[in-house]
C-alpha cells in the first residue's frame, strides 16, 4: 500500500443514517428542508430545550478512520435523564410514521450522546412539524441499550469494512496515477501547455477557465492533469460534466484503457430510462429489499475497475434497478461521468464531499451553462393541479384580496416573469406579507427557489388565468 497511515472520511449523521438505510443520495437536499429549518427554530424558541448539540464518534482501524459528526436538534432534561429530540417537517396532518433512516438518524446521536457522558439517554423522540400547524406531533423511538449495542455493531461490521475497502483501493490506485503516463503517442499544439496550466491550478486549490478551438484536445489537457492531482494527493476524486452526451462517451471510452491499467472506477450517470428496462412504460419497482442493495454494493466494492456493462449486468443479476444501483454507488466511483444537472439543478442530488472527500469539479463546453441553468431554473404551472393547494392558510388569505389587488396580480400572472429570484421572491413575499398571519406558510422563511415555485403556484388560482405560467431565472 502507497500509505499505512489510516485515511480519515468525515461523515454526518444523515450520510450514515442514508448508508445504514440504503437511501439513495438523491434525497440530499429536500425542498421542504429550508421550511422545515425555519419552523424548527420557531418551535425551539418557544421551549426550554438545550439546543444544536454537537456529537461526534469515531471508529478507527488498520486502513480507514469514520469521523462521524452531528447537530442534535433538542436535548430535554427530564426527572429520569435526558430526552433526546430531532425534529422533522411533515405535510401530514397525522402523525406520520418515521422511515428506517429517521429512526437510525435519532439513534446514532443517543449513541454518539451515550458514548460522550457514558450515561445511557432516557428516552427520544422525533418531533414531527407541519408548517401549517403550531402542534408538534411527537414519535417515540426506541434508544434502549439493547438497540443502541446493536446498532454500534452494524456500524463496526457492516458499515466500516466499506469505508476499509476504499482505503485499500485508493492506496493501490494513487502511485498508478501519480506515475500515469499520457495516455497518446503525441500531444496536440498547446496540449502541454495546457496541462501544465491546469495541474498547477488542480494542486493549489484554484478555479480556472480553459478556452480552446474545437479539435485541440482540451478535454484530454483538462481530464489527465486532473488524474495525475489525484495521484498527488490534491484530490479525492473527479467529477466530469458535459452538456452532451456523445461528449461523455467520449470522456468514458478516453478514460476506459486507463481503467483497466489503474484499476481506476468510473461511473457514468445516465437517464433511467437508458438503464432501466421499466422505465420506458412504468414507473421502476424492480428494487428489492435492502438486503440485496447491500450485497451487490459489496460485490461491487471488490472490483479493481468498473466498468458499466458489468455494474448493469451485476445490478440486474441481483434484480436491481440499474439507475438507481449507479446512484448508490456514486459516492464511491472515483471519476463521475455526468450531465450538468447532475450538480446544479435543485434537486440533482449529487454530493460533491462525500464523506469528507474533495471532489475536482471539471466543466466541459462550459459556454453551455448558462444555457442550461436557465433550464433547470424554469418553471411551467399547469392549472390543472392545484386543488391542494387551496387549502393552505396563505391561498385562503389571497382569495380575500380586494379587487384592484387581483388584477396586479392578474396582470402580472399574464406575462412570462423574468429577473433574479431574490428580486422576484422579495417583492412577492413583502407584498404579501400584507395579506398573511404570523402563522402562515411562508413565514420565516427565505426566498429561495423552492419557495418562489409555492408563490408561483399561488398565482395559478387567480381569476381567468393563463394557460402556462413560465418563471425563467
Amino acid at each position: 500500500m502507497d500509505n499505512l497511515t489510516p485515511v480519515t472520511y468525515t461523515l454526518s449523521v444523515h450520510e450514515v443514517a442514508r448508508l445504514l438505510a440504503e437511501e439513495t443520495s438523491a434525497a440530499r437536499h429536500g425542498s421542504h428542508a429550508r421550511i422545515g429549518q425555519a419552523v424548527h427554530r420557531r418551535l425551539k424558541r418557544t421551549r426550554h430545550w438545550r439546543t444544536e448539540i454537537r456529537l461526534t464518534l469515531r471508529l478507527t482501524s488498520p486502513h480507514a478512520t469514520l469521523d462521524i459528526q452531528g447537530r442534535l436538534d433538542a436535548l430535554e432534561p427530564i426527572q429520569e435523564g435526558e430526552h433526546l429530540i430531532e425534529c422533522k417537517s411533515t405535510r401530514q396532518t397525522d402523525t406520520p410514521t418515521p422511515t428506517q433512516g429517521e429512526r437510525l438518524q435519532l439513534q446514532l446521536y443517543a449513541l454518539m450522546r451515550w458514548r460522550q457522558t457514558g450515561t445511557l439517554p432516557a428516552r427520544g423522540s422525533l418531533l414531527y412539524l407541519n408548517p401549517d400547524h403550531d402542534t408538534p406531533m411527537p414519535v417515540p423511538v426506541d434508544v434502549t441499550e439493547p438497540t443502541l449495542r446493536a446498532l454500534e455493531h452494524h456500524l463496526s461490521a457492516d458499515l466500516h469494512p466499506l469505508f476499509d475497502a476504499l482505503a485499500t483501493h485508493r492506496a493501490r490506485l494513487i502511485p498508478r496515477l501519480r506515475h500515469l503516463p499520457f495516455p497518446k503517442p503525441t500531444r496536440r499544439a498547446g496540449q502541454g501547455r495546457a496541462m501544465r496550466h491546469t495541474y498547477r491550478r488542480l494542486s493549489r486549490g484554484h478555479r480556472s477557465l480553459l478556452e480552446a478551438p474545437t479539435g485541440t484536445g482540451k478535454t484530454l489537457a483538462v481530464m489527465y492533469p486532473a488524474l495525475r492531482a489525484t495521484g498527488r494527493r490534491h484530490g479525492d476524486r473527479i467529477v466530469y460534466l458535459s452538456a452532451r452526451r456523445s461528449t461523455r462517451q467520449m470522456v468514458s471510452q478516453v478514460l476506459a484503457p486507463i481503467a483497466r491499467q489503474t484499476g481506476l472506477r468510473i461511473l457514468t450517470l445516465e437517464a433511467q430510462d437508458r438503464l432501466c428496462d421499466q422505465a420506458h412504460d412504468t414507473p421502476c419497482d424492480c428494487d428489492p429489499a435492502a438486503s440485496a442493495l447491500q450485497q451487490a454494493r459489496s460485490d461491487a466494492l471488490k472490483q479493481e475497475a468498473w466498468h458499466m456493462d458489468q455494474l448493469v449486468t451485476l445490478a440486474r443479476s441481483h434484480r436491481l434497478c440499474p439507475h438507481r444501483f449507479i446512484q448508490h454507488l456514486s459516492d464511491w466511483a472515483d471519476v463521475l461521468i455526468g450531465d450538468y444537472h447532475h450538480v446544479f439543478a435543485p434537486r440533482g442530488g449529487l454530493s460533491l464531499k462525500p464523506f469528507g472527500q474533495r471532489t475536482l469539479l471539471l466543466i466541459d463546453e462550459a459556454h453551455n451553462l448558462h444555457e442550461r441553468l436557465c433550464e433547470h431554473l424554469t418553471c411551467e404551472l399547469s392549472l390543472h393541479k392545484t386543488d391542494p393547494w387551496r387549502t393552505l392558510p396563505l391561498v385562503r388569505a389571497i382569495r380575500r384580496l380586494p379587487a384592484g389587488a387581483w388584477h396586479r396580480l392578474s396582470t402580472l400572472s399574464t406575462r412570462t416573469l423574468t429577473g433574479t429570484t431574490e428580486l422576484l421572491a422579495g417583492w412577492l413575499s413583502d407584498w404579501l406579507a400584507r395579506w398573511t398571519q404570523p402563522g402562515d406558510l411562508f413565514q420565516d422563511t427565505r426566498p429561495e427557489q423552492a419557495h418562489l415555485n409555492t408563490l408561483l403556484k399561488l398565482l395559478t388560482l387567480l381569476e381567468q388565468p393563463p394557460e402556462t405560467l413560465v418563471f425563467q431565472h
